[in-house]
């Protein structure tokens, strides 16, 4: 049987909109390319705690939402 991860349930069930919830970013504002990259980077913070506390950091900023995505999106370069 295969184990199906947090976010992969996450993201089969509510689809996009589980970007909201994860990375605090409306899904109907960003491409479909970057929704795509920051369930990647979803994906990648399950395993890597760095990763994943830089996420909550970014989150918890006051700042737009665009220049949240782009610091999310940063982690993957």
């Amino acid at each position: 049987m295969d184990v199906v991860s947090p976010y992969d349930e996450l993201f089969s069930t509510m689809g996009y909109s589980a970007i909201d919830l994860v990375f605090g970013i409306n899904s109907y504002k960003i491409s479909e390319k970057e929704k795509r990259e920051l369930i990647k980077l979803a994906k990648i913070s399950e395993s890597n705690k760095a990763i994943e506390q830089q996420i909550l950091m970014i989150r918890e900023q006051d700042i737009s939402e665009p220049e949240k995505k782009n610091k999310l999106l940063s982690l993957l370069y």
